[in-house]
């Protein structure tokens, strides 16, 4: 389970802050993405900020928070591909239980989607609130793992 559930968190924050970034470079470019919203659910794992009190967050400060978890993503790929570096010895305590917590939620959500979608009741609402701890848990879990693995690297 925790090998599972770090892949998990893996695979949700990566992709978010790479495609994040250069979704976010395009239109400097001038090239306008069709798709921006089925990106939409990726993104969800990409900010230590819930958007739900993004709007109160000051910008400058976001983009800081965003770019400190940029280089986190950087550390671990970096980590992964050089030293092959599966799952950190630092994924363990207070970010194992976020990221344990974030994948049971998640997991469940998508169940609940399945059923409802399967039975034809409801609109997916029940699976987004019962997914909704997953995007808080699963970023900061995986924040807070590079943050102890930078530490635990220097003891």
């Amino acid at each position: 389970m925790r090998t599972f559930s770090y892949w998990l968190c893996f695979a949700l924050v990566v992709p978010a802050h790479v495609l994040g970034l250069l979704l976010a470079l395009l239109p400097l470019g001038g090239i306008v993405f069709p798709g921006w919203s089925l990106f939409e659910l990726l993104f969800l794992f990409s900010s230590l900020i819930p958007r739900i009190v993004a709007q109160s967050v000051p910008y400058i400060l976001a983009w800081l928070l965003y770019l400190v978890m940029l280089a986190s993503v950087a550390h671990r790929l970096w980590l992964f591909y050089a030293r092959g570096e599966r799952v950190p010895p630092s994924y363990a305590g207070l970010p194992l239980v976020l990221c344990y917590l974030g994948a049971v939620s998640l997991l469940v959500a998508i169940v609940v989607l399945v059923l409802s979608s399967v039975y034809q009741t409801g609109y997916g609402f029940l699976s987004a609130m019962i997914a909704f701890p997953a995007t808080i848990c699963i970023p900061w879990g995986f924040f807070l793992t590079e943050l102890l693995s930078f530490r635990k690297r220097n003891t």
